[in-house]
């Protein structure tokens, strides 16, 4: 079977539309249908679309978490309309300020070596980013 094939099988399972969609009042799009409805959800009660993104990551994590997780790692870019401003949500751990990159190169000994392990890991922070967009810019409370 050809890969195009299962692409077409996949979808039409995923109960992908026969036209194009069309929304009044909002639209929500994901990877995953109950993603989709998780952001649909929020919308419904008054939420805007920051609340919905928020939303549909967090179900993303559940149903798709290869994909998004909220122990890993982002970037949001935001457009706010009514500053005419772009905002970038760095959602990247931090990595210590004692940190000394020669050890990680050539010729320091045991280079390779130190390429793995504790010494190489940052913390996950996506789900810091996603408060940060809630509380910034949603209109519903965090725990909803």
């Amino acid at each position: 079977m050809k890969p195009w094939w299962l692409l077409m099988a996949g979808a039409a399972m995923c109960g992908a539309a026969d036209g194009p969609a069309a929304g009044r009042s909002g639209m929500v799009s994901s990877s995953h249908p109950l993603a989709t409805d998780a952001g649909i959800g929020i919308l419904k009660p008054g939420g805007n679309a920051f609340d919905a993104a928020v939303a549909v990551a967090a179900a993303l994590n559940v149903v798709d978490p290869m994909s998004c997780g909220a122990g890993g790692f982002g970037l949001i870019l935001v457009y706010d309309a009514k500053s005419g401003r772009v905002r970038a949500l760095n959602a990247s751990g931090r990595i210590p300020k004692s940190a000394d990159p020669r050890v990680f190169r050539p010729p320091a000994p045991d280079y390779l070596e130190n390429r793995r392990g504790a010494k190489v890991m940052i913390p996950p922070v996506n789900a810091r980013a996603w408060k940060e967009l809630s509380a910034g810019y949603g209109v519903l409370p965090w725990a909803s």
